[in-house]
């Protein structure tokens, strides 16, 4: 499999919703120290922000670079919770994308000029159990794209380590250890503005995993956001805002990969009937040139 077909099965298995403040200044200056925050405080406001971040709909621009090759193509994004997710885009000059999961599955179509086309997909129950095996052997997971979309909700009772702070970049960081499906040792992290993020400027600013040596493997940097009013929770409730990401830019290090998203006209928390997400979030059939491979059947080696 050539490495750009390989690296972008990574980009689907691989946030931002403005909700209570974490470290709210008094004006518009920065304080001069940064209150401590408990890791309880920040996973409550990341699950806060997932409860009112429930679907998108937008036009999405990516690009996709390995060193090598480079792909831009431009086609529609949507996402539901919990693991409803399709992006799809074609190039100007030729090539296509497909990107997709359900709460059964997940798939990648690849046609990329000049290669023979990709068509991969696994169960999440074969995935996380370690059954469906990734090019190299590659750690990533599909809530990857949920979580930098600021739509995935963490659990309460993960052991957090103490958040870190960065008087110089006045910043937080949660941080959590974990393993791959593989068994690989690694290190979670989620990166929070310290003050109040106004505008285009996102409140978590990264998700990123490293290492059993501290190295980052991966990361997913938000560059900027929008904020839209939605109901409150009941009819008595005031309208609140809630953020969505513009521009995600989701770096491998080690295979010098990235994938660089652009949302625009996007829908926030429209609801899809039921023959809505039958067609949207299903798996395209097979075609001669490209039947679908099952990962927890087929191994791939990188060439």
């Amino acid at each position: 499999m050539r490495p750009l077909q390989a690296l972008l099965v990574v980009a689907l298995v691989a946030g931002t919703i403005g909700c209570s403040l974490i470290g709210k200044s008094t004006d518009n200056r920065p304080a001069t120290t940064i209150q401590k925050v408990s890791s309880e405080q920040l996973v409550k406001y990341l699950n806060e922000r997932a409860s009112r971040l429930q679907a998108i709909n937008s036009d999405v621009r990516f690009t996709a670079h390995d060193g090598l090759l480079s792909m831009s193509l431009h086609g529609d994004l949507s996402a539901a919770q919990q693991r409803f997710f399709r992006m799809t885009g074609k190039g100007a000059v030729g090539g296509s994308v497909d990107l997709g999961s359900n709460n059964e599955q997940f798939w990648i179509y690849v046609d990329a000029p000049t290669q023979k086309p990709l068509f991969v997909y696994a169960s999440h129950t074969d995935f996380e159990s370690g059954r469906a095996k990734l090019p190299g052997n590659l750690p990533f997971e599909p809530e990857w794209v949920m979580q930098a979309l600021g739509m995935h909700t963490f659990p309460p009772n993960t052991h957090y380590n103490e958040p870190k702070i960065n008087p110089s970049e006045r910043t937080y960081t949660l941080s959590w250890n974990a393993n791959t499906p593989n068994g690989m040792a690694i290190q979670k992290e989620v990166v929070f503005e310290a003050e109040e993020a106004r505008g285009d400027k996102p409140q978590v600013k990264k998700h990123l995993i490293r290492d059993s040596k501290n190295k980052v493997i991966c990361s997913a940097e938000i560059k900027s956001v929008q904020a839209v009013p939605i109901p409150g929770p009941d009819a008595r409730s005031a309208q609140i805002s809630v953020q969505y990401p513009t521009h995600i830019l989701l770096r491998w290090e080690a295979q010098k990969f990235e994938l660089d998203l652009k949302l625009s006209n996007v829908q926030v928390n429209q609801r899809f009937t039921d023959e809505q997400a039958r067609r949207i979030f299903s798996r395209p059939p097979d075609t001669a040139s490209a039947p679908a491979l099952d990962l927890a059947k087929y191994e791939f080696s990188i060439r």
